[in-house]
C-alpha cells in the first residue's frame, strides 16, 4: 500500500493556517488555550515535514505495516482537528455588526455564552493529540534527496507554457487498412441503413479510430452526433446532446427545461427526411461505449531504439504506450520494469507505475478526477477551481494556488493520465477525459485511500469504514440505502453528477461542508437552499444548470464562501444579502448562449464587495438602481456584462468608462452594448487596459479601436461584423499573440440597418473584403458569424499560421483564394435555416475547390 495522500501537503498547510488563525483569535481568553494550541500547532508543523519523506519511501519501496497503521492515524488526527476547529468555526463565525452600548452588551454576553465551547475546543484538541500520539516508526532522511529531486523537476515542468492549439485529430497510426476498409463502407450510397460495431480489448484505440472515421466522413451526412454511453447512463443527457448537436448552431437552440419525451419528440421531429426510416439519406451517429486515447510522444523525448524498446515493452498495446511516454518524459525507470499488456491487470501495473511516480500533491488531484464518472467530460476550469477550493494545492514558486492548479492539470495531460477532447477558441484545453481504464484505478485508488467515496458509479466501491470527507453521487438513482450506511457527520466536500429530479438531500446533514457542486441537478427546490444557506463554512458551491429561479435572503450566512457559480438559472436578481459575503472571489452569472443576465443589488454601490476577481453575466442599464462604478472592485481580472444600455451624457456612462481605465489586473473584458454609444465611445479612453488576454464587443461597432492593436498580450478577440472592412484586417495584423480573430453579429437582433453598414463595408472596400499578406504570426482560427457575408478574398502569404476558418451565415457571396492559406486544414460552414438556392450552390462549389485544391481541405458543411 502506498502512502495515503488523502491529507496533502496543501492540506495540512491550510490546517496549520487555522490554527494560526485560532491561537491569534483566543490567546487572551483562556489561561492554558494558548500553549494547548501552540503544542499541537507545533506537532503538526512536524508532521508536515515528515509526512513528505514518508511519500518518498512509499514511492521507492513501500510502507512496512507499522508505518502504514502510522500514517493512517496521522491523517485521521489531521482530519479530526480540522473537524474541531471547523466546528468551532461555524458554532462562533458570525460576529455582532452593532454599534455602540448594544454591541457592548452583545460582545459580553458571547463571551460568556462562548466560555465553555471555547474551553472544550482545547479537551478535544488535547484529546485526539493523546489519542494518536505515537512515536515516528523510523528516519526516513535518506530520501530527501530523491524528493528534493522529483520536486524540482515538477517545478520545472510547472513553469513550461503548454502552446496554444486547436484540437487535431491524426489519422490512427498502423490502421491505414482497416481505416480504408471502414471508410468505404461508410460512403456506400447503397446502404441506407447500418451499424458499424468496433470491438476489442480496452486501450487497443477504438475510440481513436472512430474519432478518425468521424471526423473524415462526417460531411456525408445530413445529421450526425457523438455521444458517449457507458453501461449506466441517463437517457435525457444522451437525448439532450443529441439533439444540441443535430440542430447545430441554429436559433433553435435544446429548451433546459424540456423532458426526456419531449427531447425525443423533437429529436424525432429535426431527423424526418434525414434517417433511414422515411427518405434514402443517411444519419450518421456513433453510440461508443468506452473512451480510448490519442495521443503522441513529445518530439524529442526519445532516440529511435528506445521508441521500439517502449513499444516492445508495453506489448504494443496503444494505452499502454501512451501511459509509459507520459511516464519517460520525467524518469527513467521505465527501462527496469517489465509488464504484461495483454491482461486488465498488467496496463493497471502501468497505470499504478506512473501515479507512484507523481509528487504527493499532484496524486492527491489525479485521485480527486475520480469525482466525475466514467467518460464524463471534465470542464478544465471547473476541476481547477475544485481543486483550490478543497485545498489539495497551494500557492507556491511565487504562483498563486489558481495557477499551480493550472499547471498541475497541464501535468496530467503531459503524463497522459486525462487527453483533451476540446479546445477553446483562445488555444487552451476546455475540457477533457480519463480513459476507462485508468478511471478504474483512480476510483479503486481513492476508496482505498479515503480521498473521494463514489455511491452510483460504474464500478462497485466498498462501504467505507471511516467517516467519509469527500463523496461524489455519480448517480441519484436508488443510492438512499448506500448512503443510509456511510458516516456522513464529517463530509467536506459533495458532489452530484446526475441530472436526475431525485436529490436525497435530507441524508446530508453536515455543517462543516467547504465545497458543494451540484451542478445539472434538476432536483434543486427552495428549501434545499435554504438549508444549504445554514452550512456557514462553504468555500465553493455551484448552482449552475439547476431549477432555481431565486436565491434566498440567508445567502448572506456563507461568509467564507469564495465562489458561487449559477449560470443558466433562472435567476436575474441577485439579494443584497449577497454583500456579507466579504470573501467572495468569483460570481458567475447569466446565459452566454442566450445572453440572460443578472441584476446586482444597488447596495453594491456603498458596499462593494472588493475581493471580487471575476464578474460574469451582469447588466448595467439606465436607472437609478444601477451600478456603473465599479472604481473599488481593485482587484477585477475578468468582467463580463452581457447587456449594457446607458445614455452616452449619463454619470452611468461616465462612471463605467472611468472604472474600465481604472482597474489595473483586467485580463478579460467583454461589453454586450444594446445603445452601441459606449463601444463606440471606447477610443476616448486615455489609459486603456493594458494587460487584456481576451477582449469581446458586441453591438454596432463603427470603428475599431486604436489601442487595440498596442495589446501585446491579447490572445481572443471578437468584435462586430458592422467592422468588418479590408482596413480592419490591415490594423490588426501587427498583433504578436492574437490566436483567434472573431467577427460576429446576433442572428436575433439583425435589421435593415445593421444590412445596410455590412453593404457600405464591402463597397468601402472594393466590392472585396481583403487579407493582406504578411503578419497574424500568431493567428490559428478565424471565425464568422453574420446574416450576410460579403467575398473575402485572401492575398498571397496572408495569415501564415492560419489553421481553421468557421464561418456562420444566411447569406455567403464568397471566398476566395483559400489556396494562399499555407497552414489551413479545416474550413467550418454552417448555414442558417433560411439560406436561399443561391447561397447553397456556392457552399457546394466552395467545398468541392477546396477538398480538391492544394491543400486537401477538411470541409464540414451544416445546414
Amino acid at each position: 500500500m502506498e502512502f495515503m495522500v488523502g491529507f496533502s501537503e496543501a492540506s495540512m498547510a491550510t490546517l496549520l493556517k487555522k490554527l494560526c488563525v485560532l491561537l491569534a483569535r483566543e490567546y487572551t481568553l483562556i489561561r492554558g488555550v494558548n500553549g494547548d494550541i501552540q503544542d499541537i500547532n507545533d506537532e503538526l508543523s512536524s508532521i508536515h515535514a515528515f509526512l513528505l519523506m514518508c511519500a518518498m519511501q512509499a514511492a521507492n519501496q513501500g510502507h512496512d505495516f507499522q508505518n502504514q497503521s502510522w500514517v493512517r492515524q496521522v491523517r485521521d488526527f489531521s482530519y479530526d482537528i480540522e473537524d474541531s476547529v471547523d466546528e468551532f468555526a461555524h458554532r462562533f463565525g458570525r460576529q455582532s455588526r452593532a454599534d455602540g452600548f448594544i454591541s457592548s452588551i452583545i460582545s459580553r454576553l458571547q463571551a460568556l455564552a462562548r466560555w465553555y465551547p471555547r474551553r472544550n475546543i482545547v479537551l478535544e484538541l488535547k484529546e485526539l493529540k493523546d489519542r494518536y500520539g505515537v512515536e515516528r516508526p523510523l528516519d526516513l532522511q535518506d530520501y530527501r534527496e530523491e524528493e528534493i529531486v522529483r520536486r524540482a523537476r515538477l517545478t520545472a515542468d510547472t513553469h513550461q507554457v503548454r502552446g496554444r492549439q486547436l484540437v487535431g485529430v491524426k489519422d490512427p497510426v498502423g490502421m491505414g487498412g482497416i481505416m480504408k476498409e471502414l471508410g468505404s463502407w461508410l460512403s456506400d450510397a447503397e446502404k441506407k441503413q447500418g451499424v458499424l460495431a468496433l470491438v476489442g480489448f480496452s486501450g487497443v484505440g477504438k475510440t481513436t479510430l472512430a474519432t478518425a472515421l468521424y471526423r473524415n466522413f462526417q460531411d456525408q451526412f445530413d445529421a450526425r452526433a457523438w455521444v458517449t454511453v457507458s453501461q449506466k447512463f441517463n437517457l435525457e443527457s444522451v437525448l439532450r446532446s443529441i439533439l444540441s448537436q443535430v440542430v447545430m448552431l441554429s436559433t433553435d437552440l435544446v429548451k433546459e427545461e424540456m423532458n426526456e419525451n419531449q427531447l425525443r419528440d423533437r429529436l424525432r421531429e429535426k431527423l424526418r427526411g434525414k434517417s433511414g426510416i422515411d427518405s434514402n439519406k443517411k444519419l450518421l451517429d456513433f453510440n461508443e461505449k468506452g473512451n480510448s486515447t490519442n495521443c503522441l510522444l513529445r518530439d524529442g523525448a526519445l532516440r529511435e531504439e528506445e521508441l521500439f524498446q517502449l513499444s516492445d515493452s508495453c506489448g504494443g498495446l496503444p494505452l499502454a504506450i501512451v501511459i509509459m511516454a507520459g511516464v519517460v518524459a520525467n524518469s527513467n525507470k521505465w527501462r527496469q520494469e517489465g509488464w504484461d499488456t495483454q491482461t486488465p491487470q498488467g496496463v493497471e501495473s502501468l497505470v499504478a507505475f506512473s501515479y507512484n511516480d507523481l509528487p504527493m500533491d499532484l496524486k492527491t488531484c489525479m485521485l480527486h478526477l475520480c469525482t466525475f464518472p466514467k467518460s464524463y467530460k471534465i470542464n478544465r476550469k471547473r476541476l481547477t477551481r475544485r481543486w483550490v477550493a478543497e485545498g489539495l494545492l497551494g500557492a507556491k514558486h511565487g504562483l498563486s494556488a489558481e495557477e499551480v492548479a493550472e499547471e498541475y492539470f497541464n501535468q496530467l495531460i503531459t503524463r497522459n493520465i486525462i487527453r483533451p477532447v476540446e479546445h477553446s477558441t483562445d488555444g487552451m484545453v476546455k475540457a477533457c477525459q480519463v480513459h476507462d481504464m485508468i478511471h478504474e484505478y483512480i476510483v479503486h485508488k481513492s476508496g482505498e485511500e479515503d480521498l473521494v467515496n463514489v455511491v452510483g458509479g460504474h464500478w462497485l466501491m466498498p462501504v467505507p469504514s471511516n467517516k467519509v470527507r469527500r463523496l461524489s453521487l455519480h448517480t441519484t438513482d436508488h443510492v438512499e440505502a448506500a448512503i443510509a450506511s456511510m458516516n456522513l457527520s464529517r463530509i467536506r466536500s459533495l458532489t452530484v453528477c446526475a441530472t436526475s429530479h431525485k436529490f436525497p438531500f435530507h441524508s446530508f446533514k453536515s455543517k462543516i461542508i467547504q465545497v458543494l457542486d451540484l451542478e445539472g441537478c434538476r432536483g434543486i427546490k427552495k428549501h434545499h437552499l435554504k438549508r444549504i444557506c445554514e452550512m456557514t463554512l462553504l468555500k465553493f458551491l455551484s448552482l449552475r444548470k439547476t431549477d432555481i429561479d431565486k436565491l434566498p435572503s440567508n445567502i448572506g450566512n456563507l461568509i467564507y464562501l469564495e465562489t458561487l457559480d449559477i449560470r443558466e438559472t433562472k435567476i436575474s436578481v441577485l439579494p443584497k444579502s449577497i454583500l456579507e459575503l466579504h470573501l467572495l472571489t468569483n460570481l458567475f452569472g447569466g446565459n452566454k448562449k442566450n445572453r440572460k443576465t443578472v441584476k446586482l443589488p444597488k447596495e453594491m454601490a456603498t458596499r462593494p464587495i472588493v475581493t471580487l476577481q471575476i464578474l460574469s453575466g451582469i447588466e448595467i442599464v439606465e436607472g437609478p438602481a444601477t451600478i456603473s462604478d465599479l472604481h473599488a472592485f481593485t482587484k477585477l481580472k475578468k468582467l463580463l456584462i452581457y447587456k449594457l444600455n446607458l445614455r452616452k451624457d449619463s454619470l452611468g456612462f461616465k462612471d463605467l468608462m472611468s472604472s474600465i481605465e481604472y482597474l489595473g489586473f483586467l485580463q478579460s473584458l467583454e461589453i454586450d452594448d444594446e445603445s452601441s454609444d459606449f463601444i463606440n465611445s471606447l477610443d476616448s479612453m486615455a489609459s486603456p487596459p493594458r494587460h487584456l488576454t481576451t477582449l469581446h464587443l458586441h453591438g454596432k461597432l463603427l470603428t475599431v479601436p486604436e489601442w487595440i492593436p498596442n495589446l501585446e498580450d491579447l490572445v481572443k478577440l471578437t468584435l462586430s461584423v458592422t467592422v468588418l472592412r479590408t482596413d480592419t484586417f490591415k490594423l490588426l495584423a501587427p498583433m504578436p499573440l492574437l490566436f483567434c480573430l472573431t467577427f460576429s453579429y446576433s442572428f436575433e437582433k439583425q435589421n435593415a440597418h445593421m444590412v445596410t453598414i455590412l453593404e457600405k463595408n464591402e463597397l468601402e472596400s472594393g466590392g472585396t473584403i481583403s487579407v493582406p499578406s504578411g503578419r497574424y504570426k500568431s493567428l490559428k482560427l478565424l471565425r464568422f458569424a453574420s446574416p450576410v457575408l460579403p467575398q473575402l478574398n485572401f492575398s498571397e502569404g496572408a495569415m501564415p499560421e492560419l489553421q481553421r476558418i468557421d464561418l456562420q451565415f444566411t447569406k455567403l457571396e464568397g471566398l476566395s483564394n483559400m489556396d494562399n492559406l499555407v497552414s489551413i486544414e479545416e474550413v467550418h460552414l454552417t448555414m442558417n435555416k433560411q439560406a436561399d438556392e443561391a447561397t447553397k450552390g456556392k457552399v457546394n462549389e466552395l467545398s468541392a475547390h477546396a477538398r480538391s485544391g492544394a491543400n486537401k481541405l477538411r470541409v464540414t458543411v451544416n445546414a
